[in-house]
């Protein structure tokens, strides 16, 4: 049923992660909460996939895919299409294009600039992002009309889901399925935000930083080799080191972390550092 084997860890992982929030729901209410914490970091590693997944899909079965992608969203609280409408067409085509815009295209979906051009800071990044998400989906959906419709339909399957875990078992729900989705949601901007800001630039190779530490790109399935997966999107993420040995002598030193150890490369997927960012223009 998988399309590259080694999809087998990361499915299993989301797998895990859902039984586990099951679990919790199952627990006292004290304990529940302590879960929602310590299901942060394992649900950062979903996330990593669930992006990973909406650009190379994980099945060959369509309805595979969606239950998926559905399973993951109760994780995020990404709902299935969003990423290919938010984030393959919004920012992937256009993530060079901020405020103000040129002309050029539309002006990325993830922007980091405000309407005058100058850089946001992290938590006005997250914060203005998330709250424009599913406008920024509904705008592209104007022309990827067939994706709007299945954006839609998974959206109200997700409430579905949700209002039915939350009559099945009350607070302890509330916190697993409805909080921890919507804080995952807001740390998927968190991190994006070291991304690409305050790269001012027109050059692909220059638009994105990089993460090489084995240990991050172990916990979040190679997310850390950005520029790779932006040259080449479609390449599935277990071909990312090998994509970005081919084009690191082509990205500016500046722009790659390397390997901090075990214990920091780990804390890096969990908090990140400030971004180095050039002067603007």
């Amino acid at each position: 049923m998988l399309k590259v084997r080694i999809d087998a860890v990361p499915v299993s992982v989301v797998f895990l992660v859902f039984c586990l929030q099951l679990w919790a729901c199952t627990l006292p209410l004290a304990w529940t909460a302590v879960m929602t914490v310590v299901l942060v970091f394992f649900c950062g590693s979903v996330v990593s996939f669930q992006h990973h997944h909406n650009h190379c899909p994980t099945f060959h079965q369509r309805y595979l895919n969606e239950t998926l992608d559905l399973i993951m969203g109760l994780q995020s609280g990404i709902t299935a299409y969003s990423w290919v409408l938010h984030h393959n067409i919004g920012h992937h085509g256009n993530f060079l294009e901020q405020y103000p815009g040129t002309g050029n295209g539309p002006v990325d979906a993830s922007a980091w600039t405000r309407e005058d051009g100058s850089c946001m800071g992290r938590w006005e990044y997250v914060w203005v992002n998330r709250l424009r998400m599913h406008s920024g989906c509904t705008l592209v959906a104007v022309k990827a009309k067939k994706i709007g419709r299945l954006y839609r339909k998974f959206r109200i399957i997700s409430w579905a889901v949700t209002a039915a875990m939350l009559a099945l078992f009350g607070w302890q729900a509330l916190l697993i399925f409805v909080v921890l989705p919507q804080v995952m949601a807001l740390l998927t901007f968190e991190a994006t935000y070291d991304h690409h800001s305050g790269l001012y630039t027109e050059e692909p190779m220059e638009g994105s930083r990089n993460i090489t530490s084995q240990m991050y790109n172990l916990t979040r399935f190679n997310l850390g080799y950005h520029t790779a997966h932006h040259l080449k999107p479609g390449v599935h993420w277990s071909r990312l080191p090998e994509l970005h040995a081919e084009i690191e002598p082509h990205i500016p030193g500046t722009l790659i972390e390397g390997d901090d150890g075990a214990i920091s490369s780990l804390l890096k997927s969990i908090f990140r550092p400030k971004p180095r960012s050039p002067a603007q223009p």
